[in-house]
């Protein structure tokens, strides 16, 4: 079948997030579940005439509005004086009048008072993996020695409170930190005192990791979340978001979600690897890294995302089969992130389905205006 037929001309959006792993897998953490153990294959940073031709290309497409998310690996290996350099080349490319976001996502082993110094002077947002307290972190989340990095994580977030930043913290939840659910709430909550934080599933869809076992099927994922609705609620603090519950509330109050596993919005994302090569997003690389959309190094950036590979994988995106379009929960699921589907479907389906059912029950539907699509 002729895909040029079938996958419709891209019209570009007016904005769009960069997704930019500036030093590739590369990492001074090993962490036993990451999706890109098995291509840290040490020391990778994007060449500066990459990275000035990828903010200058992004510039020229979206001059007024910009958000790079500047990824890993562990993306402070780089240097502070690469970060550096990223700043000197927005002032030189986008107008004055630009609106430029960058936020960076971060172990925080690396951050001290010249990083943090540097994030607030630019007005970073920064973003740092947090397993929870420091028995569930440290069990998965370590160095090649086989030592814990809680110590030195927590260390790099009390740097950047030093500093008034407030981290978000994204909460990667496998099977065994699920049943530590409550001591891994209050602890961030209370001991740790944040006010707001993602979580996250461990799903090795590639089967490639030896902790795949640590996987969460669809029962012990909603039975999780549903622990943490419960939790949230009898906090009864309006201060205190879990980012996905917020999301997932979206659905019940007739409202679009933010996350684009929930929205369908493939097309506000790219990533850009450290070697030029272009792909949906991070996630798509980490689950499909064959599949790139095109490479920088042999292509415009306005190509890329107008050419045949992007316009592809927008078709598929956008599938879903028909218990997804004759579902109620259609409209607030979009049958998930492309990156964790099989055979077309969610994998995560059945635990969305008992989470939104979940929160209509303990929530109650309440109209909150807004447009569903």
């Amino acid at each position: 079948m002729d895909m040029d037929k079938v996958a419709p001309v891209v019209t570009i959006p007016n904005f769009m997030v960069a997704i930019v792993k500036i030093v590739g897998n590369n990492c001074n953490a090993h962490c036993d579940y990451c999706f890109y153990r098995s291509g840290n294959k040490g020391a990778q940073t994007m060449s500066l005439g990459l990275l000035k031709n990828i903010i200058g290309q992004y510039a020229a497409i979206f001059p007024r509005r910009a958000q790079f998310i500047w990824h890993g690996g562990e993306p402070l290996l780089a240097g502070l004086p690469f970060f550096e350099k990223i700043i000197e080349i927005q002032k030189d490319v986008f107008p004055k009048k630009a609106k430029i976001e960058n936020c960076v996502q971060t172990n925080a082993i690396l951050v001290n008072n010249r990083w943090a110094s540097f994030f607030r002077k630019h007005r970073f947002s920064v973003s740092v993996s947090l397993d929870g307290d420091k028995i569930s972190h440290d069990q998965f989340r370590k160095y090649r020695d086989g030592r814990g990095t809680f110590d030195d994580v927590l260390r790099g977030i009390h740097i950047l409170r030093n500093h008034q930043i407030e981290p978000g913290v994204i909460q990667v939840i496998t099977r065994s930190s699920a049943q530590r659910s409550k001591e891994n709430f209050h602890f961030l909550a209370d001991s740790l005192g944040l006010r707001s934080w993602s979580i996250l599933h461990y799903c090795d869809t590639r089967k490639l990791n030896p902790l795949r076992k640590q996987s969460l099927s669809n029962k012990r994922w909603a039975d999780f979340f549903k622990n943490y609705i419960d939790y949230w609620i009898k906090r009864g603090n309006e201060d205190l978001r879990i980012v996905d519950i917020d999301e997932f509330l979206c659905g019940i109050w007739n409202k679009v979600s933010s996350l684009c596993s929930l929205n369908g919005k493939c097309e506000e994302f790219f990533c850009i690897d450290w070697d030029g090569k272009a792909y949906p997003c991070d996630g798509y690389l980490s689950t499909n890294p064959k599949l790139a959309i095109g490479d920088l190094s042999s292509e415009g950036l306005d190509e890329i995302l107008r050419g045949r590979a992007w316009r592809e994988f927008l078709t598929s995106a956008k599938f879903a089969p028909e218990e997804c379009l004759s579902c109620k929960w259609y409209r607030a699921c979009h049958n998930g992130c492309v990156s964790y589907r099989k055979d077309g479907k969610y994998l995560f389906c059945d635990a969305r389905k008992q989470i939104f059912i979940y929160l209509e029950k303990t929530i109650g539907f309440q109209e909150k205006g807004g447009d569903m699509r």
